[in-house]
């Protein structure tokens, strides 16, 4: 199966619904049973799978690592592009670059309140690649 590739403008630190963009491509792919793999190639965002149904949920989830990463105090030395790289890459690092989900019926399988978010950690601006790869079960 191909590889697929499709870019998100985000805002800055937050979370940016890719379901239907994923979903989408299920879809297309003609795969009726299988795996979809959704991977970002950057070190300061996520691939995360998040409640969909309450918009404050999202929210929650940013002040809950912003607060974590207030309690643990340490004086970071990667700072190269700005103040925030370390902190950044440690978000990423917890809450992971990508995310395995089953195919079945030609349909991604998800909870009821499930969608998958690409979550940004930066406070500025950026452009950020999702790969997709889909494979049909043998």
């Amino acid at each position: 199966m191909e590889l697929h590739k499709f870019e998100i403008a985000t805002n800055g630190r937050g979370f940016y619904p890719i379901t239907e963009r994923l979903e989408e491509l299920v879809r297309s792919s003609g795969v009726s049973s299988g795996l979809m793999v959704a991977f970002i190639p950057h070190t300061s965002a996520s691939i995360v799978i998040q409640e969909k149904g309450d918009p404050t949920s999202a929210g929650d989830m940013e002040r809950f690592m912003t607060a974590l990463g207030q309690q643990i105090s340490y004086e970071a030395s990667h700072t190269w592009e700005s103040p925030e790289d370390s902190i950044s890459h440690v978000r990423a690092v917890v809450t992971g670059s990508s995310q395995i989900i089953i195919i079945d019926q030609n349909a991604l399988v998800l909870g009821e309140w499930q969608g998958i978010f690409l979550w940004e950690h930066r406070d500025l601006p950026r452009n950020r690649q999702i790969v997709v790869k889909i494979v049909q079960a043998a």
